[in-house]
């Protein structure tokens, strides 16, 4: 098993590359790679499979096939699947009209 955390934060695209194909290989022999990250495009080039804590407790476990970036956040935020995104900090802010304006 090997632990990785935020291996790639401050290093050129070449290297990350070769950091990516190296963690594969050891997927590919058997090893357990585990990857921690901050960028979630990282997340979805190198993982199979995505591990999500929150204050913890593994709020969520899914394919990296479904781990687009709202269901990421809404994990990041320690909200189970299913919880509304159209509310609190999750809500897509919409920019007033100015027929909206108070007088």
């Amino acid at each position: 098993t090997i632990l990785c955390f935020d291996p790639t934060r401050g290093i050129d695209v070449g290297t990350k590359q070769e950091i990516y194909k190296l963690l594969r290989e050891l997927a590919g022999q058997g090893k357990s790679v585990l990857f921690y990250t901050s960028e979630m495009e990282e997340v979805q080039r190198v993982c199979d499979r995505v591990i999500v804590i929150f204050g913890g407790r593994v709020v969520d476990t899914f394919p990296v096939e479904e781990a687009d970036e709202a269901a990421l956040m809404r994990a990041a935020y320690g909200l189970p699947r299913g919880a509304r995104a159209d509310v609190g900090i999750l809500a897509e802010v919409k920019p007033a009209s100015d027929a909206e304006v108070a007088p």
